[in-house]
């Protein structure tokens, strides 16, 4: 902040050197000076030269330096709120024998807390299974975005490829959904491969 401060300073001595020599030239010289930058730092250099006599006619008008008006530069916008999103969903290892566990992971963004409940569902079998973000069944650290579940294959899996997809619910048990291309909204859903051998 000094070192600014010290630019400010320096750039209206300079401005104000140059007039004064235009002045005692009888040479006719306009100085603009733009000066940017917080203003409870430029205000009181202004309020200094004002101190001094500047921006008042000298006796022979060879002299005049006019001080106006201060703008507040606007603030720089906010960056972008995150939007509910969840990244693509892992299965660790994508490949195992029947009766091996996998490991089911993705990260929701959720700036708002609407997910209350992600469940999985695997090609193949009747149900679905709970994802977490409290530190178990599998996942690692609690309330992190990243929720997990590890997940025992076992009949009626049969052995082959199958296709694992994530679903959001809120509090309500209503799918979240997200708007769509077209802006009409979508389930914020994702899925992946796994592919189980005997």
């Amino acid at each position: 902040m000094d070192m600014r401060r010290g630019r400010l300073r320096s750039a209206l001595w300079v401005a104000f050197v140059i007039a004064i020599w235009a002045g005692s030239s009888h040479a006719e010289l306009a100085v603009a000076v733009t000066i940017s930058g917080p203003i409870d730092e430029i205000l009181p250099l202004l309020e200094q030269l004002k101190d001094m006599g500047v921006g008042a006619a000298s006796a022979d008008e060879s002299l005049r330096v006019e001080l106006r008006s201060v703008a507040k530069a606007p603030e720089p916008p906010a960056p972008p709120k995150p939007s509910l999103a969840i990244d693509t969903l892992r299965a660790a290892p994508p490949s195992v024998r029947l009766g091996e566990p996998v490991l089911l992971s993705l990260r929701v963004s959720d700036p708002d807390g609407v997910v209350d409940t992600v469940a999985a569902t695997i090609s193949g079998v009747a149900g679905s299974v709970d994802l977490y973000d409290n530190g178990s069944h599998g996942d690692a650290t609690a309330n992190d975005g990243l929720w997990s579940a590890s997940v025992v294959t076992r009949a009626p899996l049969a052995p082959g490829e199958h296709t694992v997809a994530i679903s959001a619910f809120n509090a309500f048990g209503t799918v979240v959904t997200v708007p769509g291309e077209d802006g009409k909204p979508v389930p914020l859903t994702c899925e992946t491969g796994l592919v189980v051998h005997e």
